[in-house]
């Protein structure tokens, strides 16, 4: 694919992401999701926290609290 193409397909992934709206009880939370994804399917050498919350232009505390701490159904993600 060309840069163009994967451009292009941010609007479907982030309407992909937002059916999973009901899985996070909080905004805030759900927030963190879209960084999260994009960093996992990004091109950076590290699928760590700290290199896909700064390439997010997120906090790497504020990231890493979401996979630790923020609560989620993980039942319905499953699902």
């Amino acid at each position: 694919m060309t840069a163009e193409q994967l451009a292009g397909l941010g609007p479907a992934f982030t309407a992909y992401l937002s059916s999973f709206r009901p899985c996070f009880p909080r905004c805030e939370s759900f927030a963190h999701l879209g960084t999260y994804c994009r960093g996992l399917i990004s091109d950076l050498p590290r699928k760590s926290v700290e290199p896909m919350a700064l390439a997010g232009g997120a906090a790497v505390r504020t990231l890493q609290e979401f996979l630790t701490h923020h609560k989620r159904d993980h039942d319905a993600l499953l699902g």
